[in-house]
Parts: structure tokens; C-alpha cells; sequence
């Protein structure tokens, strides 16, 4: 059942730059990030005003090309990565007693729910208060100060909740994988933001809620852009700007660089445990300030 996700602050847009903090000779100072691009310069074509709460209307459709590649890669990627899936879900129950897949409410295109599925990476017991209130932190700070917010949106590799090979299975994104069944069902895209979860959108100013004009997706601009060295409104804006610039070349782009962008995070995985590990006691600090669950990203 499908339902619309009104509840928000009802905040003006926050129109700001994303910088970032750059260390030279003089010390650390603030700069545009190039990268990233002014929202403030343009707005989504076909958007319309809306109330206090509310998402704003738009009278923009999924492009033709998109769902026909949907399906299409769905398709084939189901097909192609079946004995992986296979292998996973035996994994999974052999190490771990409760259901293969994890399913859970996501906000999805133009704030309608759907039912997203993934690998179980965490015991069926695991707690995720402290995900939601890690979540909801992040956007409350990434609104004060003029919009802006470095602190990266990671996932965590160290919740006592995790089964034996979650960290792989998340790392490498084949916990994700069950998502091609959302991609043939219409719920989500190959490419588009991250899919919402419901108690995230209820923070949402009226910037934030113009990534939910787009289909989420199994990957997007801003996991090819970086992930987890961006912070939310980083990341908001990607998304943004994606489904400002969408095209089929661009799609395709994306989906070629994913692979590589996932090798990247695996490295930088690998660099932050060394320097843990150097660092132990730094170790043991981050690991009490990090909070994340199997509902994360």
C-alpha cells in the first residue's frame, strides 16, 4: 500500500553553497566545493508551490528511457548475479539464525512508500534507536549554520549487531543486490538517490525534499561522487542535481563508474583501519560516536 509522506518543518529552502573546510600554509580555511553544484541558480522544471507540509507537486513523469532501462539492466543483472544470490542467502543462513532478506519502509518517488528488500547483514535483535537518532542529528545539523555540514554519511563496520561476512556483504554492496527486485516492481531506479526512510523525511526542510522528486536507486550521482567522504547536504544536493541534468548517457555514466567507486570505498576501508589501528585510542572514541544499523544507507 502506498501512501504520501506530508509530515515535515515546512522550512524555507535553504539556498546555500557547499563548501569545504581547505588546509594551506595560513591555516584551515572554507571554500566552494567545485564539484558540487549552486542549487540557488536554477530549480527542477515543472516544479510547482506547495503548502507548509507537504512535498512540493511536480508535474514531471519517469522518462520512457529510464523505466525501459530499468528493466532492462534489472533483468539482466538478476541473471547474471543469481549464484551470488544463491551463495549470499545460504551464507546468511548458516551464520545467523532469522530471515535471508531485510525489508523495510523507504520513501520513494514523490514521497510514496514502498517496501525496500536487502540481505540481512544484522542479528534479528540488533537495536536501531541509535541510527534514528544519529540520522536526525545529521539533518538538524546540516540545517543550522547556513545549511552546512562536513560530517559524512558512513555506515558502520563495528555495530555488535553484525553477522559474520555483514561487513563484506555492506562494503561491497551485495547486500544491496535484492533491490533489482524493487527495480522490476517500479519502486526504485537503477540510478537515483538513496532511498529515505520515513522517520528521516519527518526532518526534511523544503531543500531536502527535492530529492524525493526523483526514483531512489541502487546507485547515484553521489555514490559515484565520493559517498561516504560527502556529507548529507552534499549529498542532497547530487542527488538534486541528477535528477535536474537526468539523460540516458548520463544513467549509463553512472552505472560504468559504480564498480569503481565501490573498489574506492573498499580502499578507503582498508587506510581507516590501519590509521585505527596506529591509533587506538582515537579508535575507541569514533567507535562509541558511530551509530548506524541495517537500516542505514
Amino acid at each position: 500500500m502506498e501512501s504520501s509522506v506530508l509530515k515535515g518543518t515546512g522550512d524555507r529552502w535553504q539556498q546555500f553553497d557547499v563548501v569545504r573546510n581547505v588546509s594551506s600554509g595560513k591555516g584551515t580555511h572554507q571554500q566552494p566545493d567545485p564539484k558540487i553544484v549552486n542549487i540557488r541558480e536554477g530549480k527542477s522544471p515543472g516544479i510547482k508551490a506547495h503548502g507548509a507540509d507537504g512535498l512540493k507537486e511536480t508535474n514531471q513523469t519517469l522518462p520512457q528511457w529510464k523505466r525501459a532501462l530499468d528493466v532492462t539492466g534489472a533483468t539482466i543483472g538478476l541473471i547474471l548475479t543469481f549464484p551470488i544470490l544463491a551463495i549470499v542467502g545460504v551464507l546468511i543462513k548458516l551464520v545467523s539464525r532469522g530471515p535471508v532478506f531485510f525489508k523495510q519502509e523507504r520513501v520513494g518517488f514523490k514521497g510514496k512508500t514502498f517496501t525496500m528488500w536487502k540481505f540481512r547483514t544484522y542479528e534479528v535483535a540488533a537495536e536501531s534507536t541509535t541510527h534514528k537518532l544519529h540520522l536526525i542529528k545529521i539533518i538538524a545539523d546540516a540545517q543550522a549554520g547556513a545549511g552546512i555540514s562536513h560530517k559524512p554519511m558512513k555506515k558502520l563496520d563495528r555495530h555488535p549487531g553484525i553477522i559474520p561476512f555483514g561487513n563484506v556483504l555492506r562494503k561491497t554492496g551485495i547486500d544491496e543486490l535484492p533491490q533489482l527486485f524493487n527495480v522490476l516492481q517500479g519502486d526504485m531506479s537503477l540510478v537515483g538517490p538513496r532511498p529515505a526512510i520515513s522517520y528521516e523525511v519527518e526532518q526534511y526542510s523544503s531543500h531536502h525534499r527535492e530529492r524525493l522528486q526523483a526514483m531512489p536507486g541502487l546507485t547515484g550521482l553521489w555514490q559515484v561522487s565520493g559517498k561516504n567522504r560527502l556529507s548529507f547536504n552534499e549529498m542532497v544536493d547530487l542527488d538534486v542535481r541528477y535528477w535536474m541534468k537526468k539523460s540516458l548517457l548520463l544513467d549509463i555514466s553512472i552505472i560504468l563508474k559504480t564498480p569503481s567507486a565501490i573498489v574506492m570505498q573498499l580502499l578507503d576501508t582498508i587506510r581507516e583501519r590501519q590509521q585505527n589501528e596506529a591509533a587506538p585510542e582515537d579508535d575507541a572514541l569514533d567507535e562509541k560516536s558511530d551509530t548506524a544499523v541495517e537500516a542505514a544507507m
